[in-house]
């Protein structure tokens, strides 16, 4: 029994949220392996995308980062949190999440500051539309 890597999803709250962005970098670059009984995938073994990561006060690590010229993870992100000094979703961390993901949405929780777990139906929207869409 497996499951491919367009459906596993990846949520994650702040440095759970690191971890899942640097697992699905990592699945960009290959790291993900699936065949099936037989040892085969049509695919060379290898698959490069998993279904989403939700990173709930968290961006991609400093430490995640390898200058390989692997290019961008196909996989979306969504990075959500708060507003303010308390808020993990700076400009700097923004970027580079953006510069090795190619599909990054942020949203910002208006009238909260710093980071938290959702916690009205309004915070909660943008990550069920996300796990939505896909």
């Amino acid at each position: 029994l497996g499951y491919r890597g367009r459906e596993i999803f990846i949520l994650g709250y702040a440095q759970g949220a690191s971890v899942g962005l640097s697992v699905g970098l990592e699945v960009g670059r290959g790291a993900l392996v699936h065949a099936d009984e037989n040892g085969n995938d049509g695919n060379g073994g290898r698959e490069k995308e998993l279904g989403g990561i939700v990173a709930i006060g968290a961006v991609l690590p400093l430490s995640a980062i390898k200058e390989d010229g692997a290019g961008r993870a196909g996989t979306p992100v969504l990075l959500v949190g708060g507003q303010g000094p308390g808020s993990a979703l700076t400009d700097a961390g923004i970027g580079r999440t953006k510069g090795h993901f190619g599909n990054v949405e942020v949203v910002r929780w208006k009238g909260r500051r710093g980071d938290g777990m959702p916690s009205n139906r309004e915070e909660m929207f943008p990550i069920m539309r996300f796990l939505a869409s896909r």
